[in-house]
């Protein structure tokens, strides 16, 4: 488990009547498993890309960085 983020970045989150500016931490995630069916599946859309052309889908450049600058520790 890694205990640091590999990127941080800032985006102003649309709320009912007003924008925020948020600071979020960026975490790796390893799945193994995913299930059929998830609380907010109407809502999202998933699909499993590669890195350079998950950046190019996300409206956040620093993300977008991050996403691409990403590489995973390989395990044995």
């Amino acid at each position: 488990m890694r205990r640091r983020p590999i990127g941080r970045y800032r985006y102003w989150k649309r709320l009912t009547d007003s924008f925020e500016l948020v600071n979020v931490d960026v975490y790796p995630l390893e799945v193994r498993t995913q299930k059929k069916k998830w609380p907010e599946q109407g809502e999202r859309q998933m699909a499993w890309l590669a890195p350079a052309d998950a950046a190019l889908l996300v409206d956040e450049p620093e993300l977008a960085t991050i996403i691409r600058e990403f590489a995973p520790e390989r395990l044995p």
